[in-house]
């Protein structure tokens, strides 16, 4: 697997965390928003640390998982204001990197490649 694709992926990742830390900080956001910012937050900080660790074949599974809820994330925040579309796009963008890198690393593991 290439080490430029963990790269950019943890790249997109830091890009979307940094958002979600941003736009939790707005005034004016409901409870709703603000606790949907923060799982965000978290969740792509969790990712961010598998990203970093070395034996990423142990964390696909995770990996998948969360790419699902932060695609869920992303929907619920979507729908929630107009002001966070950008924030979720990001995160969107995070999570559909993360897929594809579990994919890769999924595939990879099959062909004991990795």
């Amino acid at each position: 697997m290439a080490n430029s694709q963990v790269q950019d992926t943890l790249d997109t990742v830091v890009i979307a965390r940094k958002a979600a830390n941003g736009a939790r900080k707005l005034p004016g956001l409901t409870p709703d928003q603000q606790e949907l910012l923060n799982t965000a937050y978290i969740q792509l900080s969790d990712t961010e640390d598998m990203l970093r660790e070395e034996d990423l074949k142990a964390s696909v599974q995770a990996l998948l998982t969360g790419t699902k809820s932060l695609s869920d994330l992303c929907r619920q925040l979507n729908r929630s204001i107009d002001a966070l579309a950008k924030v979720a796009s990001v995160i969107d963008d995070a999570a559909k990197a993360i897929g594809a890198l579990a994919s890769v690393i999924s595939t990879a593991a099959g062909a004991k490649i990795v």
